[in-house]
Parts: C-alpha cells; structure tokens; sequence
C-alpha cells in the first residue's frame, strides 16, 4: 500500500538516521492537497445527508456522536487500547 502512495508521489519514506531499522513516512505537498481535497468531498457529502434529516433526527445523530466521543476519552484516558464494548442499551 505505502509503494503505491510513494509511487503516486503522494508519500515519501524517511530512514531514521539513528536506528536504520525505522522507516517513517510523511505527506508530500501532492498528498497534502489530496487530504484536502478528499476532506472537501466528505465534507459535501455529509452535508448532503444530513441535508436529508430532520432537525429531530440531527439532534438524535449529534447526541448519539457526543455518546461516542465520551466513551473515547474515557478510552483514552484509561490507557486502553481495546475498543470500547458497545451495547445496544438492553443490557
């Protein structure tokens, strides 16, 4: 997948000077436009959807995105690095 990127000119490995074994990579200025241009069109297309819900139906999607953010931070602040168990509110 990263040969593709770098083929594309879109990503450029970097060797660690201090452990030869470490190979980075980093954004070109290309890739850096085409992160852009693709967070444009999600952008377009979720206003598009959420275009197509009602004001309740959004404030159901927001509240549900605030649910998923906190059970993140909570993640995070544990030092877990499982995902968070979801259930769908019967248990």
């Amino acid at each position: 997948m990263i040969d593709r990127l770098v083929e594309k000119a879109l990503v450029e490995r970097e060797h660690s000077v201090a452990d030869r074994r470490v190979v980075g990579c980093r954004l070109t200025g290309k890739g850096q436009q085409e992160g852009e241009r693709f967070s444009h069109v999600r952008s377009a297309h979720v206003q598009e959807f959420t275009g197509l819900l009602s004001r309740d139906e959004l404030e159901v999607v927001v509240n549900a995105l605030d649910v998923l953010l906190l059970a993140i931070n909570r993640q995070a602040a544990n030092g877990d690095a499982q995902a968070p168990e979801l259930t769908n509110g019967s248990n």
